[in-house]
């Protein structure tokens, strides 16, 4: 069933202008066009500025000629016809130009009161939009001078397709039953799922006084827009439905403040459209999202919207209550009943983000002196989830095997949170390192454009302006280029971190949870004498463990899988499982030693070093402890006084990016040496089993890790035990990767002898058959003819 909706509101004094910019941009009128970033900008010289004319130019580019031919998605109600050529509302006067005016007024007048006469879609709306955006800015600052309300903004949504001449029509018809004197234009949206029209209306009507609403008229606003629509959706039953959910809601109103007021629990809410969408971060979203599309940027499937913190209203704080443990409650039920891994990592982001704006709200809250929680107030639909997910409670009580799987999870997600967990502290030590695609110099990092800007700028200031002016020229648009991809680099970095933050507070929760239902049914099962089974893993939770160690170096979680597998593993080993582990436990001692190698250079040349920064922004920058450090005594008392806050700041900044980095370095140096003592007790077992000793298995290697494993061992000291080592286990692993290159290349032949054996027996076989088939033929003519 379609359903009617309307809202209005009071628009902030001042900000009229920037509502009606927002409300008219490109993306929104017209969703579905593609920008040729490639296509070649035709500047007017005559323009104010060479970005006014690439906006005016993406502007234009944004309205496409298959538009809805029978209407442009902006009107005007009760506006000079000028603006767009309409003359909707009552009649309008003939254009006059205002007298006294300056010349600039004069010119702006003049060109906004230039008739709609292009002939391209595209041109006319741009120019009406110019129009629009002209007339209702200034009379907007002419109102807020004078003070009080400046405008007033209104939303109509349509459920059912419905082209721009019927929604025009349709809010027309709107206007003239609501707001017959108001001076107001309309804009048909069609970037969402569903289309709707976006209202301004000017404060003051036709008449010189200003709109004024009593209580009635305001309450009956979204009755009189479900009225219009429920006789153009051509259901009666609309208007009726949208009655009685609106008297629903005023008795819950009504219910609420009476049990808030004696203390008792608040009643269920209804559910309604507002429930299932966070507005703010909506509009929020779709205006960032505009933003790039007019700047010519392809843009992703459209994300989901983060909930919004609003402290101050105790209703929002309820609902932001109910929708984080409703969150939570879904977690726990897809824990228990083995839900697919993306459902569940879908829920325990949705979680983590209503319980990061929880804890902000509540921060929020006690600065303000509001410590004390409004009641939860859950939806009826909300209500029915939760009692879904309370029939799962009892899984792992009742059942053994449901109890074994609960435990594995929960090791499952310990396993994901130290992953998460590994990626951020990697992140934070070396994100000037990570790589973004720029327009023309393929992938770059940060480190490396900090590094062009650098020397772009110390060779303009080795020139003299005098000699060659045009050069510094020239090298200061290079070094104004790599501003600008530096701040990219730095956005792109910022939303590669407030992702991993999120990949971290998902796991975070998901273990949280996870461990949280272990204790619980521990806690049951011991209450029935029941003690809990030990987790049972399928191949698919031992093979993801492992990804995850080898690709942290995680010796704990290694051996935790090994062991669970250890005995089958180890039952009939054969010679290339146990070459195999051999590799692997060489390159571990490979990367021990490296990792060790790493850590003396960190902290031999620690004060040279690059460090990741952030600035009171929170964008990233790069500086070293040598750079900001004082270089003496003296200068380290004269900077004591002298340096600013911001200063101090970036010095302390850098001493803790670099002790981050010494403790980071430590643990990867430690980490690699268990992990290596890990893989050579594991290649122990495989050659006892095998019956073989150690020096007599070769190494299995691909040809880049025996390349890697040969140059590293020239690089360490002639007598050195390693360096031998490496050098034979690098033969070993060239001679068996030769002997299987050529069983690999024996075996293929054979497939293509056996084939094609396969094939001539068959062509002789059909060829005995035709000639056999010939004899007969001729035997029986001879016969015949005897």
């Amino acid at each position: 069933m379609a359903a009617a909706f309307a809202k209005f509101r009071v628009g902030t004094p001042g900000a009229g202008s920037s509502h009606a910019s927002y409300i008219t941009r490109a993306s929104a009128l017209d969703p579905d066009r593609h920008r040729n970033r490639g296509v070649e900008l035709d500047l007017n010289r005559d323009e104010d500025s060479v970005a006014r004319a690439l906006d005016d130019n993406l502007n234009e580019r944004a309205f496409d000629e298959k538009s809805d031919p029978d209407a442009d998605p902006v009107w005007t109600w009760n506006a000079p016809s000028f603006l767009t050529g309409d003359e909707y509302g009552r009649d309008s006067k003939p254009p006059r130009s205002p007298r006294d005016v300056n010349r600039q007024d004069a010119l702006l007048t003049q060109k906004m009161m230039a008739p709609i006469t292009s002939l391209k879609a595209r041109r006319r709306l741009r120019e009406k939009v110019a129009n629009v955006r002209a007339f209702f800015g200034s009379k907007e600052e002419f109102e807020k001078a004078k003070g009080g309300r400046t405008h007033y903004r209104v939303i109509l949504s349509f459920d059912v397709p419905a082209t721009n001449s019927q929604i025009r029509d349709l809010t027309n018809q709107f206007l003239k039953d609501t707001f017959p004197k108001a001076i107001a234009f309309g804009a048909i949206h069609r970037d969402t799922e569903h289309p709707h029209v976006h209202l301004f209306l000017h404060a003051r009507q036709v008449d010189g006084k200003k709109i004024y609403l009593s209580r009635q008229e305001y309450a009956s606003i979204d009755e009189r827009w479900a009225k219009i629509y429920s006789e153009f959706a051509g259901e009666r039953s609309v208007y009726v439905e949208h009655l009685r959910k609106k008297e629903e809601t005023k008795q819950w109103k009504i219910a609420a403040a009476e049990a808030y007021r004696k203390g008792e629990a608040i009643p269920l809410k209804p559910e309604r459209d507002n429930d299932r969408r966070e507005r703010l971060a909506e509009q929020r979203l779709s205006a960032q999202r505009s933003q790039a599309r007019d700047r010519g940027k392809q843009l992703d499937p459209r994300p989901a919207a983060e909930p919004v913190a609003r402290p101050g209203s105790e209703k929002e704080t309820s609902r932001l209550l109910a929708k984080e443990q409703v969150a939570r409650e879904e977690l726990a039920h897809l824990i228990r009943t083995e839900a697919p891994d993306v459902q569940v990592k879908w829920v325990a982001k949705t979680a983590h983000e209503y319980g990061v704006a929880l804890e902000k709200t509540l921060a929020a809250r006690k600065e303000n002196g509001k410590e004390e929680l409004p009641q939860v107030v859950y939806t009826t639909e909300e209500w029915k989830q939760l009692k879904v997910h309370c029939d799962s409670r009892d899984i792992a009580v009742n059942d053994d095997q449901a109890a074994a799987r609960l435990q594995s999870t929960r090791i499952m997600a310990g396993a994901e949170l130290r992953d998460a967990q590994a990626k951020g502290e990697a992140f934070e030590t070396s994100r000037h390192f990570w790589k973004f695609d720029v327009e023309g110099w393929g992938k770059m990092s940060l480190r490396e454009t900090e590094a062009k800007i650098k020397q772009h700028t110390e060779e303009k200031f080795k020139l003299y302006n005098f000699l060659r002016p045009s050069k510094r020229e020239s090298i200061q648009r290079t070094v104004d280029y790599f501003q600008e991809v530096k701040k990219d680099l730095q956005t792109q970095l910022a939303t590669a971190g407030h992702n991993i933050d999120k990949n971290f507070g998902a796991a975070e929760i998901k273990y949280n949870v996870a461990s949280k239902l272990v204790a619980d049914a521990e806690r049951a099962r011991a209450s029935q004498g029941k003690s809990m089974p030990s987790p049972v893993f399928d191949r698919e939770d031992l093979i993801k463990m492992s990804d995850i160690a080898n690709r942290n170096k995680d010796a704990r979680l290694l051996v935790y899988v090994y062991n669970q597998v250890k005995d089958n593993l180890l039952a009939n080993p054969t010679r290339e499982a146990v070459s195999g582990v051999k590799g692997k436990a060489v390159m571990a001692r490979m990367e021990m030693l490296k990792r060790a190698e790493r850590l003396k250079a960190a902290i031999e040349f620690g004060e040279f070093r690059q460090l990741p920064i952030r600035n009171v922004k929170g964008r990233d920058y790069t500086k070293s402890l040598r750079e900001v450090e004082p270089k003496s005594a003296l200068e380290f008392i004269v900077r004591h006084f002298t340096d600013t806050a911001e200063q101090k700041r970036e010095r302390q900044a850098v001493a803790d990016g670099l002790a981050s980095q010494l403790r980071k370095a430590q643990e990867q140096s430690s980490k690699a040496r268990d992990w290596s003592v890990v893989r050579d007790a594991i290649a122990r077992d495989y050659c006892r089993a095998a019956g073989v000793r150690d020096s007599q298995v070769e190494p299995e290697l691909n040809r880049d890790q025996i390349a890697e494993l040969r140059a590293y061992a020239e690089t360490l000291p002639y007598m050195a035990a390693f360096r031998k080592e490496f050098r034979e286990a690098a033969n070993m692993a060239e001679q068996g990767l030769q002997r299987r290159e050529d069983e690999a290349a024996r075996e293929a032949q054979q497939a293509r002898t056996q084939e094609l054996s396969g094939f001539q027996s068959r062509e002789l076989s059909r060829s005995d058959s035709n000639t056999t088939k010939t004899d007969r033929s001729d035997r029986d003519s001879y016969s015949r003819g005897r």
